[in-house]
Parts: structure tokens; C-alpha cells; sequence
């Protein structure tokens, strides 16, 4: 089993004038040392940002979701070709310059400074301005959180 690569902190960067982001030097190294030279991208389902999975996640949502569906069932059928609509390969130079679509930083409202956000096993990529006015403080933020893992935390 590969072992997975954990992505932590935010860093901002810039779009160059030929779409290409430059991934921060912690990503870039852990991508480096394990081996791995490319993401699987696409929108984010919920929110206006690019979403990068190292390969072995990305197949590993696909099992699960495999796992989960009938391919001779239409809405299963559905919800597969939805979740792979406008996915795309990034790889990673040398220099660690990533080339992305501009037609997927148009989705995503992404022009030219952004926020590169580690969320342990992807990354996202979001524009500055809309990630700065993302709502981390707000009690429905905090209700959510103690909702899901309640006392499961130590």
C-alpha cells in the first residue's frame, strides 16, 4: 500500500500569465520524495476552488465509490459521470511550476493570486480574495464541527 502524503498550511501564490502555479516547496518536496509527479484536478463539487488529489486518493474515492454504485443503475450512472465531469491531470515540472487549464481556473473565479490550502490528503486552490472571505468563526461553523466528531476528539 502507497503511503499517503499529507498536505498541511496555506500559501499563497500567483497565476503566471500562462496559467501556471507554482506549488509550494513542502508540497512539491513530499510530492518529489514518494515518487509522484501529478494530481487529479477538477472543480470542488460545493465551492468555488480547483481540487488537486495525488493519484492513489483519487483511485481510492473511485474504489470506494465503485463499491458503492450499480453501473446498470441511472442515477448511480448519473452521480459517476458528474463527480468525473471536468477532471483533469496536473503534473508537476522540475520547478514546480503546475500548468492549469484556463478554462478551470475560470470555474473556479481564479485570476491571479490564490491561496494554496492543504486539507491533509488534497489540496485546494482557491482565489485570494474569495478564500480570505471564507467564514471559518461563524457558530454554524462551530455547531457543524461538534455535530460531526461531537466528543471523538481528545
Amino acid at each position: 500500500m502507497e503511503k499517503i502524503i499529507s498536505f498541511t498550511g496555506e500559501h499563497e501564490g500567483t497565476v503566471d500569465a500562462k496559467s501556471r502555479i507554482v506549488l509550494p516547496a513542502v508540497y512539491k518536496k513530499r510530492m518529489m520524495e514518494s515518487g509522484r509527479d501529478r494530481f487529479i484536478a477538477r472543480k470542488d463539487l460545493y465551492e468555488k476552488c480547483l481540487v488537486l488529489y495525488p493519484e492513489e486518493v483519487w483511485n481510492e474515492m473511485h474504489r470506494h465509490i465503485n463499491e458503492s454504485t450499480n453501473p446498470f443503475n441511472r442515477e448511480d450512472r448519473d452521480l459517476k459521470r458528474k463527480i468525473n465531469k471536468n477532471v483533469f491531470e496536473v503534473l508537476i515540472s522540475e520547478n514546480g511550476r503546475m500548468l492549469i487549464p484556463k478554462r478551470y481556473l475560470d470555474m473556479a473565479n481564479i485570476t491571479k493570486n490564490v491561496k494554496i490550502a492543504g486539507q491533509v490528503n488534497y489540496i485546494e486552490i482557491w482565489d485570494l480574495e474569495a478564500y480570505n472571505n471564507l467564514d471559518d468563526e461563524s457558530t454554524e461553523f462551530s455547531e457543524n464541527l461538534n455535530k460531526k466528531l461531537g466528543n471523538k476528539v481528545e
